[in-house]
């Protein structure tokens, strides 16, 4: 069993309410059993993840918790059945393997169900997934409007806010989409949308040129005339430099967004670390001469102007609380010369 070490706020949920999740978890081949927190007697726990990404940590955890059998790490073909007139409580996890003609049972014992609902700032998350190099700036937004738009997708308003609701809308805009973040193509993993297409539009209305090529996007997408040579046409135009600010005004609205959260806390010792880079990277940058703080700093030849140089830092951290001990930061640089993205950069390990 993978190990979590972190406890937050929890509400209790009925058996009933338990069996639907775990119905939903199944039928997503997702279930998962994690080894939690010993209470305060030393009884085991137990964590079922729901979501777990950047931006939220959804569980429920069983208390004074056993487990009979093993599942072999097998997440497909699962039943739950749930055992009646029992205590402690329990449910079955029936499990087929038809292939090898086998079957198998692992029964869960708990005392209470308690499902946890966290959510934490994500605008300075990065992660260096892909292979191939290039578009770093923009292959980080795509992944976190996709860490939105699972989020509302799986916990809806529960863990969205308004403006989240709009940036989610932009994963169902395939000439977004198609910079993905890893390293394959992950157009086929949302569906495309008259909003993702009214979201685009949103963060394009002060570029005029950019606003009528998603208009005229909008057309074939009616006329059912959208194609693989269409996305990759207007994909193409996002990523030309005088649409820059298109981008850069998603990374704003991200910011906002994820500003209504907390960040997120590993361990005491770990957020120590993380302070002291962060001190230091801003520290040489300001011996250099730039003003600001981390995560945004600029620099300009007269103070009374506009920057003439801007820096955006990001971080790699664990994409879930479940590997965070094991686990070793990176931190990002996004240059910006006059408005314009310049450079993009892993810069320290």
């Amino acid at each position: 069993m993978s190990e979590i070490n972190h406890m937050k706020d929890r509400n209790p949920i009925s058996r009933a309410e338990l069996h639907e999740l775990l119905e939903q978890i199944v039928l997503w081949d997702a279930f998962e059993i994690c080894q939690g927190q010993k209470d305060e007697k030393g009884h085991p726990s137990i964590y079922i993840p729901y979501l777990m990404n950047d931006a939220v940590e959804y569980y429920i955890e069983l208390t004074n918790a056993s487990v009979d059998g093993n599942l072999n790490g097998k997440k497909e073909n699962l039943e739950i059945i749930r055992i009646e007139d029992h205590v402690p409580l329990g449910f079955r996890v029936h499990s087929v393997d038809d292939e090898n003609d086998f079957t198998n049972d692992t029964i869960i014992w708990y005392h209470s169900a308690y499902l946890h609902l966290h959510c934490y700032q994500y605008h300075l998350i990065g992660h260096d997934w892909r292979k191939t190099k290039g578009q770093e700036f923009h292959r980080r937004l795509v992944n976190l409007i996709c860490v939105i738009h699972d989020k509302r997708t799986y916990l809806g308003n529960l863990a969205c806010n308004e403006l989240e609701d709009l940036l989610a809308d932009l994963a169902e805009f395939p000439p977004f989409l198609y910079y993905t973040p890893i390293n394959e193509s992950i157009l086929d993993w949302y569906p495309d949308s008259v909003e993702g297409i009214d979201a685009a539009k949103e963060f394009a209305q002060k570029d005029s040129l950019l606003f009528s090529q998603i208009c005229d996007y909008e057309e074939k997408y009616y006329k059912n005339e959208i194609d693989e040579s269409v996305v990759e046409e207007l994909a193409s135009v996002l990523l030309e430099e005088e649409h820059n600010d298109f981008w850069l005004q998603i990374h704003n609205a991200i910011t906002e967004a994820s500003h209504t959260y907390e960040e997120r806390c590993y361990s005491d010792e770990e957020n120590v670390y993380l302070i002291k880079q962060r001190n230091e990277i801003e520290s040489y940058y300001k011996e250099k001469g730039y003003d600001g703080s981390y995560p945004y700093m600029t620099y300009s030849d007269d103070p009374l102007s506009k920057p003439i140089h801007e820096i955006y830092f990001a971080e790699q951290h664990p994409f879930t609380v479940l590997e965070w001990e094991d686990y070793s930061y990176a931190f990002y640089e996004i240059h910006v010369d006059h408005g314009r993205l310049s450079e993009c950069k892993w810069v320290k390990n």
